[in-house]
């Protein structure tokens, strides 16, 4: 296992042999955007803004429908990219309460049987509590001891 405080690149490096395969940047989402950005032009893997490409997807579908679909849509729009690792931007769909989702457990999902994941989560890491949102509001979410590589940014 590679070391929590190893550069961003090394952590990628390790990323297909870490179980799952899932790199979460943690941080405020422009900053995200940001380093997701470099990466995309330093490895030339896609980066997906997948609010967008999920939404697009999950548009014709009713409520019921979505939360049927959401997380059997998410896996398919990423099988459909060859790269061998995916960076995935601007994720708040994955968070909203009417799709029943959990997020960290449908990532987790999609990166041992498709490919290493690197993620946005627009959140804070407090080195043993993962959050998404803040308490109280609708996509809150607290995750302790998430099984991902956690990567805390700016």
């Amino acid at each position: 296992m590679i070391a929590p405080h190893a550069p961003l690149s090394q952590q990628i490096a390790a990323l297909p042999q870490a179980s799952p395969p899932l790199l979460l940047l943690v941080g405020p989402e422009e900053h995200l955007s940001a380093v997701l950005r470099d990466l995309h032009t330093r490895t030339q893997a896609p980066c997906i803004a997948l609010s967008h490409a999920l939404g697009q997807r999950l548009l014709e579908a009713t409520p019921r429908e979505r939360v049927r679909t959401a997380a059997r849509t998410l896996r398919a729009l990423l099988r459909t990219y060859q790269q061998s690792l995916l960076l995935l931007d601007r994720t708040a769909l994955l968070f909203l309460p009417e799709l029943h989702l959990n997020p960290l457990q449908v990532l987790s999902d999609v990166s041992r049987s498709h490919r290493p994941l690197v993620v946005a989560w627009a959140g804070q890491w407090d080195g043993g509590v993962l959050t998404y949102a803040t308490p109280g509001h609708p996509e809150y979410q607290r995750v302790v001891h998430p099984e991902a590589i956690i990567v805390p940014i700016g």
